[in-house]
């Protein structure tokens, strides 16, 4: 585009420039913040802002200061804020020994001037600028810092609001938990997937960051929030965090609340696989659970925890039947225990249903063993076949064992006509007549 299409000359452009850098130099001492707003103001409506920059950055120190928080702090157009990423750009890929230094962002005192940096951070996709920013921004004074992001997460621009969370995650500031919150219930999880998976994890990374008294107070009081929404991240954050002073909390929830029932059961579930619970009697990381479930009125307790195991979830049979474990329990529970070590679809389920029996009957054990161990289905190294090996040569007395084992001898031999003779069969059916 030639100089007639803009309809401005060079001589204009080079005008205009020693206009800014005259007024700058001429700045009135007696109302000076007057002169350097209507200095910005026109470098924002002048379609020139690369020509006010170079300006600016020819100037002391303070001024210097003065003039980027006046910039930053306004509501800068993309055009604008293209020049300043532009700008900065070009400062922070100098040759090494003459970069313009960034710090001032760290000196920033307005939120709003440091909202402007955040908003230039989410256009540049250079590396040198952005570790340049993130790196001057983190060492900004916190409650700042933390306004700052509060700002950008409520913008209505996407690709602020995801470097917000972010960086949200990664301070150690307990105050922006509850921003966190608030944008996570709000969005949406159909129209915004991505922003609300990145609040979640956001929200996760920072909690875990936090003392843990500071954490466990707040996470407890979201775990008796009145939205489910809230009790279910502080769920996810108790498995995080691998909090056991918080475990009775999930106990609770499994008994008491049908919304959030399941994910508390699988953060329980989880929390056993990392070893910080058990679900066995006499052992001690059991005293969590056992201490929620002997508060519990024993027979409503027992209805509800039969029902778990007879559930169409597996995760709540699974569940229902740790707690009958951990929970002192009655024989008349020992054939539906029985009834899930022989026939749940689900190899976990099983592997509780048999944990149980040994824990509580193990001669109700036997019967479970010789299926599983004969059933040709099962390969070696399946979690199922190697927990029925372990609980036979642990739970069941050696003179029971031998007879066990040529039981699945019989069964296996059994197993084998069976498929011969369908095979045979099958056969049968290719041959012509």
């Amino acid at each position: 585009m030639d100089q007639m299409s803009t309809g401005v000359s060079a001589m204009e452009y080079v005008t205009l420039e020693e206009e800014f850098r005259r007024q700058l130099a001429q700045l009135p001492a007696d109302d000076p913040e007057h002169a350097i707003q209507e200095v910005v103001d026109r470098a924002l409506t002048s379609g020139r802002t690369k020509d006010f920059l170079r300006v600016l950055d020819e100037q002391r120190e303070s001024l210097r200061l003065t003039l980027y928080e006046r910039l930053l702090a306004q509501n800068m157009p993309r055009g604008v804020l293209q020049a300043l990423e532009k700008h900065w750009r070009s400062l922070a890929n100098r040759p090494a020994g003459k970069e313009t230094d960034l710090s001032l962002v760290e000196r920033l005192h307005d939120p709003r001037a440091l909202l402007g940096v955040l908003r230039v951070l989410a256009i540049t996709t250079d590396q040198p600028l952005a570790d340049r920013l993130l790196e001057h921004l983190e060492r900004c004074e916190p409650e700042r810092y933390a306004e700052a992001l509060r700002r950008a997460a409520r913008a209505a621009d996407p690709r602020l609001q995801l470097l917000a969370v972010e960086l949200m995650g990664r301070t150690g500031d307990p105050s922006l938990l509850d921003e966190l919150i608030r944008l996570y219930v709000r969005l949406s999880p159909e129209r915004e997937e991505r922003l609300r998976a990145r609040t979640r994890e956001a929200f996760l990374a920072l909690i875990s960051r936090l003392p843990r008294e500071v954490a466990v107070s707040r996470l407890e009081h979201w775990l008796k929030d009145e939205r489910p929404i809230v009790r279910v991240l502080a769920i996810a954050a108790v498995q995080r965090r691998q909090e056991v002073d918080l475990v009775g909390e999930l106990v609770r929830l499994v008994l008491v609340d049908a919304k959030t029932r399941g994910q508390a059961a699988v953060a329980l579930l989880q929390l056993e696989s990392a070893g910080v619970i058990q679900f066995w009697p006499n052992d001690s990381r059991t005293e969590p659970v056992r201490n929620c479930l002997v508060s519990a009125r024993a027979e409503p307790l027992h209805r509800l925890l039969v029902e778990f195991v007879r559930s169409d979830s597996a995760v709540l049979r699974e569940i229902g039947i740790k707690l009958l474990t951990a929970w002192p329990t009655s024989a008349e529970d020992v054939p539906l225990l029985e009834q899930r070590a022989l026939h749940d679809r689900v190899a976990a389920v099983r592997i509780a249903a048999l944990w149980a029996l040994a824990a509580l009957a193990p001669q109700a054990l036997e019967q479970p063993l010789e299926r599983i161990l004969a059933d040709p289905s099962l390969v070696t190294g399946s979690t199922l076949l190697d927990t029925a090996t372990e609980l036979l040569e642990t739970y069941i007395p050696a003179d029971r064992q031998q007879a066990i084992r040529d039981e699945v001898e019989r069964l296996r031999h059994e197993h084998e006509r069976l498929r011969e003779r369908f095979h045979g069969v099958a056969e049968s059916w290719r041959e012509p007549q």
